[in-house]
């Protein structure tokens, strides 16, 4: 298990920023692909302004979701991993 020191040294890592920030802009596509209302595409237009203030908040849900693992194991997650985490965290991070 990672400790919090090594948790919080997760936030520099930027290969798991970017994956993370590439996870957010495909949450985001895919709220486009089914008609979209105005709503909807002012958040996606809002996420994609804010790209990395979303990855951030998508990095820290990952770090949260799975602290219960090493840093090793954090760093080495499948994207499809990144990806289910970040499209259940959406919904809290929307607002953010």
């Amino acid at each position: 298990m990672a400790n919090y020191i090594e948790q919080k040294n997760l936030f520099n890592d930027s290969e798991l920023k970017n994956r993370c920030e590439a996870a957010v802009i495909n949450a985001a596509v895919a709220l486009l692909k089914s008609s979209p209302t105005a709503e909807t595409k002012a958040l996606v237009k809002k996420v994609f302004n804010q790209k990395a203030h979303y990855a951030d908040l998508a990095l820290h849900m990952l770090v949260i979701t799975h602290s219960e693992k090493t840093v090793e194991q954090i760093q080495v997650l499948t994207d499809e991993d990144i990806q289910t985490v970040v499209d259940v965290a959406a919904p809290l991070i929307e607002g953010m």
